[in-house]
């Protein structure tokens, strides 16, 4: 009885560990190359969460977003892009291949990423720079 349940669970680990190592290693398709689901500009994108965070949560999430916005902030792993609201801007964090030295405070980008939820920031993820 005993070498059946160590059997059954060492046999689970090992699907849990492939299912697991597949996950991580899945490739992703390249956004950049993928149309935009929803195409809107920061001020607009930040408006539209005060006027109604869930209507907009339940628009926006999991979409591929087009946002065009002038830099407030560049940081180490992406920008955030002014919202005229003192405390919400749109946070893209940008893929690992996108050269952050070029983008300066006030210049107007456009970035295509994944939305991926709200907290003070709007947050985009995956996020590449179609037009700086």
């Amino acid at each position: 009885m005993q070498r059946k349940i160590i059997i059954s669970l060492f046999v689970a680990g090992v699907l849990i560990s492939g299912i697991a190592f597949w996950q991580y290693n899945k490739t992703h398709e390249d956004i950049q190359n993928i149309d935009a689901d929803l195409v809107t500009t920061a001020v607009d994108l930040v408006s539209a969460f005060s006027a109604n965070e869930i209507e907009a949560e339940a628009t926006y999430n999991g979409k591929i977003i087009e946002v065009t916005g002038k830099i407030k902030e560049v940081t180490d792993s992406g920008i955030i892009l002014d919202g005229n609201d003192a405390m919400t801007g749109v946070l893209a964090v940008l893929e690992i291949n996108q050269d952050l030295t070029k983008l300066e405070v006030g210049q107007t980008v456009t970035v295509r990423g994944i939305y991926t939820g709200k907290l003070i920031d709007i947050e985009l993820g995956r996020c590449q720079i179609i037009n700086p």
